[in-house]
């Protein structure tokens, strides 16, 4: 087997173990900001992935924005409220979006 062929067939191999990677983005009244990390977070080479954010508490400036973004990766979770970024325990916003993330390798 030539060099190349066995590159591109340890290649292929990894492409079918990869493990769906969940990034989560957490967010409150920042529309331009999480716009631009969801882009970045898409944009990377390794495609399984899903991006989840979480607004916390009512924000439609941010919702707006994020819904013009076309990628069935993103995932966008809006909180009934604002917790903020200090709060503890299974409410916290980073919590949520772990829990409600799909993918077996989490990234924050």
């Amino acid at each position: 087997m030539s060099q190349v062929s066995a590159s591109l067939a340890a290649e292929s191999s990894f492409a079918i173990s990869d493990p769906l990677v969940t990034t989560v983005i957490p967010t409150r009244n920042r529309p331009e900001l999480v716009t631009r990390a969801v882009r970045s977070a898409l944009g990377q080479t390794y495609q399984q992935m899903e991006v989840v954010v979480v607004i916390d508490g009512p924000d439609a400036a941010t919702i707006d924005q994020l819904a013009k973004l076309s990628d069935n990766r993103l995932r966008v979770i809006t909180l009934p409220g604002p917790l903020g970024g200090a709060r503890r325990g299974d409410d916290n916003k980073l919590v949520n979006g772990i829990h409600r993330g799909a993918g077996q390798s989490q990234r924050i």
